[in-house]
């Protein structure tokens, strides 16, 4: 149903016309506002002179509106929450293989601290996975989780464990996934596991930082509409280090009790779904007779 926070389907996109693509376009091209980021070894001279030569001679644009407090009321769009339920589709491919999510609402990027602890707790899931799910089921394909909060919209996130695994196995993981999540909201984090996920995690933060990648993509892009992310990128590596298995826990528990969405995509391969058996009903023994 949230047709604004997904790719369009097939069906969908070939309903759209070049009429309303452009009446959708066309305003945002011409005032819309814009803000240009740029990083790396450059010369700043000729990058100004450059913007004045092509943005300079631009209409005058809508103002940039900043999100000066992300934690304000209005700071994100409002939107529908994640439906919950099941759901299962069937493709057609060469490959008989199943994908698997699992997907659990969790909140907005709003709380950057919030969101960093639910990325080590999706990396807390993945070493369960790898140690469970790929142990016990050798042809499980590339378990993960992982958990994505949005800038745009008011409340949406989402935590989801993502499993490929044959068709006839479907049913079995999917309880083994559950059961994973259970251990882990009943038996906590060990110190182990919790060791694995943060010392590599904090170990790769300084090369992390030297990117090019890290400072367009997470910190200057949108630093003007969004202010404090030069002061996230500041304080981003003690934040890390001050992260608990507690905490962790407790977002655990506050995100994951509840039943999550469930969406499953099959591939039975070229010879499609195997019939089911059908036996013959068997007669039933008559009951024995009392003397």
């Amino acid at each position: 149903g949230l047709t604004h926070a997904r790719s369009a389907a097939y069906a969908e996109a070939e309903q759209i016309t070049w009429e309303e693509v452009r009446a959708w376009a066309e305003p945002v091209l011409k005032t819309g506002s814009i803000e240009c980021s740029i990083v790396g070894d450059v010369d700043e001279t000729k990058c100004v002179n450059y913007l004045h030569q092509y943005f300079g001679s631009l209409e005058k644009r809508d103002a940039l509106r900043v999100q000066k407090d992300l934690t304000a009321a209005d700071a994100f769009s409002p939107i529908a929450p994640i439906p919950d339920g099941r759901y299962e589709t069937e493709v057609k491919a060469s490959v008989q293989r199943a994908l698997i999510r699992l997907v659990w609402p969790t909140d907005d990027a709003g709380d950057v601290k919030q969101v960093r602890r639910l990325s080590q707790l999706s990396r807390v899931v993945s070493e369960l996975l790898r140690t469970h799910v790929r142990e016990r089921l050798a042809d499980a394909y590339s378990p993960y989780a992982t958990n994505i909060s949005s800038m745009d919209f008011e409340g949406h996130g989402f935590f989801l464990i993502n499993v490929g695994i044959a068709p006839q196995r479907v049913a079995e993981v999917e309880e083994l996934l559950q059961e994973i999540v259970d251990y882990l909201l009943e038996k906590g984090i060990s110190d182990d596991v919790f060791n694995r996920v943060m010392t590599p995690s904090i170990r790769s933060l300084p090369a992390y930082r030297l990117g090019n990648g890290y400072w367009l993509g997470s910190v200057v892009a949108r630093s003007q509409s969004q202010p404090q992310r030069l002061s996230w990128a500041a304080e981003m590596e003690d934040d890390f280090k001050a992260i608990t298995k507690e905490e962790l826990l407790s977002l655990a528990k506050k995100y994951l009790s509840g039943k999550p969405l469930i969406v499953t995509v099959v591939s039975y391969g070229l010879e499609g779904k195997p019939e089911e058996s059908k036996e013959e009903p068997k007669e039933e023994a008559p009951a024995p007779k009392a003397d």
